[in-house]
C-alpha cells in the first residue's frame, strides 16, 4: 500500500505506545510513592532504605522529565527555525521569498510539537500539571488509608470493650 494510506495507522501506533508510556510512567510513580508514604508511616525506616523504595518512582520520573524535556527542544529548535527564516535578508527571487515565508507563517502558526493522539502537548509544564496532581492524589490516598485504619482500630476497640465487659459480668 501506498505511504498515505499507512501513515494515519503509524502515526496513530506511535501516539498509542507514547500515551501508554506515559500513563505506566504516571502510575508508577503514584504507586511506588504511595507505598513508601504508608510504609513509612508505619515504621520508621533509614533514609537508604526510602531512597531505595523510592528508586523506581525515580526511574520513571526520569523517563517522563526526559520525554518531556526532548519534546520542549524540539518546539524551541521550532521556534528558533522561524525567527531565522523571518529574520533572513532575502536576496533571491520573489517567488522563492513567498515561499520562505510562506514556510515560516506555517511554522510559526502550526509549530512543531510532540502531541500524543492530540490528547496533550508533551513538554515540562505536563510534568509539573502531572506532579501536583499526583500530591494531591497521594495526600488523599495516605488521609483514606489513615481513615480505613482509625476505622479498624475503632472497631476493635469497640469488640475488645464489648468482650471485656461481657467477661466481667
Amino acid at each position: 500500500p501506498p505511504r498515505s494510506t499507512l501513515f494515519p495507522y503509524t502515526t496513530l501506533f506511535r501516539s498509542v505506545n507514547l500515551i501508554a508510556e506515559i500513563f505506566l510512567c504516571i502510575t508508577n510513580i503514584l504507586t511506588y510513592s504511595f507505598f513508601t508514604c504508608v510504609w513509612v508511616f508505619r515504621s520508621s525506616p533509614s533514609g537508604l532504605s526510602i531512597l531505595t523504595s523510592l528508586a523506581p518512582a525515580l526511574f520513571y520520573f526520569k523517563i517522563l522529565y526526559h520525554l518531556a524535556t526532548e519534546s520542549g527542544r524540539l518546539s524551541w529548535a521550532n521556534q528558533r527555525i522561524v525567527e531565522a527564516l523571518q529574520n533572513a535578508p532575502y536576496a533571491y527571487e520573489p517567488e522563492l521569498v513567498a515561499k520562505i515565508q510562506l514556510h515560516a507563517i506555517t511554522l510559526a502558526t502550526n509549530p512543531v510539537r510532540i502531541s500524543p493522539g492530540h490528547y496533550f502537548v508533551l513538554n515540562r509544564q505536563l510534568i509539573t500539571s502531572v506532579l501536583s496532581s499526583l500530591a494531591t492524589f497521594l495526600i488523599v490516598l495516605v488521609q483514606f488509608k489513615e481513615s480505613d485504619e482509625d476505622e479498624a482500630t475503632l472497631t476493635w476497640f469497640k469488640h475488645v470493650n464489648s468482650t471485656s465487659l461481657r467477661d466481667s459480668s
